[in-house]
């Protein structure tokens, strides 16, 4: 039993990093339509650049800053000279964003002269050791990290005026702008904000096993099943499905077979699709932000 604990466990803090990518891919649905497939290689970049300033002898706290503000950046450019011109037309940005994936993936393997991986002493050293369940310390600390970076976007959503602009300009964007909400700014703050939350991810992926320039792919694919799970522009239903999805791969890592554990995730997404095609919370039909 303790065994399938620490599987289940070990589950949590990589769904906990997988949220972070998910919440930026549910949030730029909720208000333009767009599937963003490239958040994948946004992480992968935050990691990197993490990696690149800490590798100088940039504390890390600070390396990690400026890998979020980088990416901020370079968010802020591929939605003001790219995305900004497919807003009305959906499917061209989700094909963008498909074509930004093997860009973003080889001028990073080409920037770092085709390494295969990269990696970081973890800041938190140490394992708990609770009824038998290990629990590392630094994956303690991840978890509760991108838990509270959660809790702190739900909370902007929920309760601030910038939050109440963002809902209602994904409801209806012509009677936002018609009320005074600069509907477009809020739009490329979302791009700028996902970036951010990404590269965030990225770095704190970094401290748990080595990243390659090719890892976005699979990260984007298991943050896509939390958001359609969740709901496409919920999320909170991202978070519930983040935690979902590890019990089942725990659980089924623990008592079925390991080498099927993220099989048993996407499983439960079909499922989903099947039962509840607008996922756990509303939202999967775009234009909505809950």
């Amino acid at each position: 039993m303790a065994e399938v604990m620490t599987q289940v466990v070990n589950a949590l803090v990589l769904a906990s990093v997988y949220v972070l990518i998910a919440s930026g891919v549910t949030l730029v649905y909720g208000l333009t339509n767009t599937v963003m497939f490239a958040q994948g290689e946004l992480l992968m970049l935050g990691a990197f650049l993490t990696y690149g300033f800490d590798s100088v002898g940039v504390p890390l706290p600070i390396a990690v800053l400026l890998a979020i503000v980088c990416t901020m950046i370079l968010g802020l450019v591929m939605e003001r000279a790219l995305f900004s011109r497919t807003i009305d037309r959906p499917i061209n940005g989700f094909i963008l964003s498909l074509g930004l994936i093997i860009v973003l993936q080889n001028a990073v393997a080409k920037a770092t002269s085709g390494r295969e991986n990269v990696t970081i002493e973890p800041p938190v050293a140490g394992v708990w050791d609770v009824g038998g369940v290990l629990i590392a310390q630094q994956r303690a600390v991840v978890f509760g990290v991108a838990m509270l970076s959660m809790a702190g976007l739900i909370f902007v959503l929920r309760r601030t005026r910038v939050g109440w602009a963002l809902r209602a300009t994904a409801d209806d964007r012509f009677a936002a702008e018609l009320m005074g909400i600069p509907s477009r700014r809020l739009m490329t703050g979302t791009f700028v904000f996902g970036a951010g939350f990404a590269a965030f991810g990225g770095a704190l992926m970094l401290s748990l096993f080595p990243i390659t320039p090719y890892v976005g792919s699979s990260v984007i694919i298991k943050a896509f099943a939390i958001a359609i799970i969740g709901g496409l522009g919920s999320v909170e239903g991202a978070v519930i499905a983040a935690l979902l999805i590890a019990a089942v791969e725990g659980l089924g890592a623990g008592y079925l077979e390991p080498q099927l554990a993220s099989a048993y995730g996407f499983l439960l997404m079909i499922v989903m699709l099947l039962v509840r095609p607008q996922g756990l919370f509303r939202g999967a039909r775009g234009g909505q932000l809950h």
